[in-house]
């Protein structure tokens, strides 16, 4: 038995529970932040680095830091080793103290290794959360960067986390999936890619993984789909954007893209004829008008309460004013969740007709 560490964003561990799940026969143990699944063999470990949206970074768990942690030979002997530690602000005396602690632990393991911070054989993570710190070798790289996401900007969402929103909505491939406000396209790329075969279908000889175990191969399909994935914005740059990176991820043509104002949506679509609408609402801040904010917000509520058959799942920054309007037009809240990307708090209402 081995154990795979997936490090995911905080208020999400659920959904790359089950995703791990998904993938592989494990039985896991979650965290915050982290979720621990015991799985049969190294490949599986693999497979995980291979497939998973929802996980910043899949590793094989080694230990944590605060318990006696065994580094095996065969993985650490004359190899090249870099250590990263994350979780702590970059200030902070534990980045370094439990990098050299780490070294020095392999070094009493009478293990004969040499440091390479540019070019590793294996890089060692240390990731520090609210329950305890947690070592791993890292498997898959920062899977908070796609190859795709070359065109991008500065309200971009992770893609892990719109994987994340796809997932809590029920999308499974079919029926109709909208985002009304789609920015770079994140939530309509990882939707269409959570049917293909990895994310690393194009890049898989690169995974870190393959600097530890060798002889993996693969041989997944794509999964059924027959979905009319839609992303609209009103902004054409965006547009612009969304369709490059779409490209650049080889599934613009599983997807559809417009310039859309989000006012004229039922021009779209006729009544009840949208599935799934995924989206982050523009956001009420100091910068933004807040009473056109509210109207914009009331205007999609209302033609979405037309023309929703199943869930919304929305990504908002404040929710209070956002659930007033949904239950004027009778939006049922089935779900409220706080989520972080890095530092920056948001809030995911799930809501049905």
């Amino acid at each position: 038995m081995v154990t795979a560490l997936i490090y995911c964003n905080k208020g999400l561990e659920d959904i790359c529970e089950k995703e791990a799940k998904n993938h592989v026969k494990c039985k896991c143990k979650v965290f915050s932040e982290v979720v621990l699944c015991e799985a049969s063999s190294l490949k599986d470990v693999c497979t995980l680095a291979y497939k998973m949206q929802s996980a910043c970074r899949v590793c094989l768990f080694l230990g944590k830091i605060e318990d006696e942690i065994i580094y095996e030979k065969k993985l650490f002997e004359s190899k090249k080793l870099a250590v990263k530690v994350l979780g702590f602000l970059d200030t902070n005396e534990k980045t370094r103290e439990f990098a050299v602690k780490i070294c020095k632990d392999i070094d009493n393991s009478g293990i004969k290794y040499s440091v390479d911070l540019k070019n590793p054989d294996a890089i060692i993570i240390c990731f520090n959360s609210d329950d305890g710190t947690f070592v791993g070798i890292d498997f898959s790289g920062d899977l908070n960067k796609r190859d795709y996401q070359v065109f991008t900007h500065n309200q971009a969402l992770r893609p892990t986390i719109s994987y994340s929103l796809v997932a809590l909505s029920g999308f499974e491939g079919h029926g109709v999936l909208l985002d009304p406000f789609c920015g770079a396209g994140g939530v309509v790329v990882e939707a269409v890619l959570s049917r293909k075969k990895g994310i690393h279908e194009f890049d898989f000889d690169k995974l870190p993984f393959h600097k530890i175990v060798s002889d993996i191969k693969y041989d997944f399909e794509d999964k059924k789909s027959d979905a009319r994935v839609v992303g609209y914005d009103i902004n054409l740059n965006t547009i612009t954007c969304a369709r490059k990176n779409a490209k650049i991820a080889g599934v613009n043509k599983d997807m559809e893209f417009s310039v859309v104002d989000a006012h004229f949506l039922d021009l779209k679509f006729d009544t009840k004829t949208v599935e799934y609408i995924v989206t982050h609402v523009p956001p009420l801040s100091k910068n933004t008008d807040e009473k056109k904010v509210l109207k914009l917000w009331d205007e999609f509520l209302f033609i979405a309460s037309d023309i929703l058959t199943k869930q919304m799942v929305i990504l908002v920054n404040k929710t209070e004013d956002f659930k007033e309007i949904a239950k004027k037009y009778k939006f049922k809240i089935l779900e409220e969740r706080r989520i972080f990307q890095g530092e920056t708090q948001f809030f995911v209402l799930v809501l049905e007709k």
